[in-house]
């Protein structure tokens, strides 16, 4: 994944409050780029076995997603 962010020119001090949550922002773990297929398919699931549970709901299985 292409960063979309240019690092801006830091006008506090190293010390500062903003540099500590700055610095804990930047090493916190973002999702994997699994995390929101996974999300995806089972929000799919979820809606047709819910708005479809005669039709699609029976033929759709639940391990075909």
């Amino acid at each position: 994944m292409t960063d979309t962010l240019t690092p801006f020119a830091r006008r506090y001090g190293a010390d500062s409050p903003l540099a500590y949550l700055l610095d804990l922002a930047e090493q916190a773990a973002g999702p994997t780029e699994q995390e929101p297929r996974d999300d995806a398919e089972t929000a799919a699931a979820h809606h047709t076995y819910t708005a479809y549970p005669s039709t699609l709901g029976r033929a759709v299985d639940a391990s075909d997603w």
